[in-house]
């Protein structure tokens, strides 16, 4: 009977834990920003003069990319990062709401100014809306489209 209600209790803690590969998949992909919330709170469409492409992958690094897909490795930009959930998240696939990056590309000769937090203010199957505002007004709202 004690083995039957050890194997019905590790089966019950295995079957309702979540993982963190469980909550990757919602951002893992490519990017490309396609509008930007203006004070009003109304999201415009944004058409950037260079098209902005970034890929999370999911062992945790980051690039900007081009668009075959080629990493875009300059001074200062973040090459890793880390999901963490410090508020609830408005999505019924993500359960984080926030992406730290850890490393960046070093520059010997520049101070950089590096973001260091995106806050995920909604992600989906095809669109992850971005605050990287860092607390500073005004708020500087993307929303991205998944390119794959």
């Amino acid at each position: 009977m004690n083995h039957c209600v050890l194997f019905l209790s590790l089966l019950l803690f295995f079957s309702c834990s979540r993982n963190a590969d469980e909550t990757a998949p919602a951002v893992v992909g490519r990017w490309t920003l396609v509008a930007q919330q203006d004070s009003a709170g109304v999201w415009a469409n944004f058409i950037p003069f260079v098209p902005v492409q970034f890929e999370f992958r999911a062992d945790g690094t980051f690039d900007y990319v081009d668009a075959t897909g080629k990493a875009k490795r300059e001074c200062c930009q973040p090459t890793r990062y880390l999901l963490s959930a410090s508020r609830p998240v408005t999505s019924s696939v993500a359960q984080f709401s926030q992406i730290t990056f850890t490393d960046w590309v070093s520059c010997p000769n520049v101070k950089c100014a590096l973001i260091q937090t995106w806050i995920v203010l909604q992600v989906g199957d095809q669109f992850l809306d971005l605050d990287l505002s860092e607390g500073k007004k005004p708020a500087q709202r993307f929303r991205y489209q998944r390119v794959r």
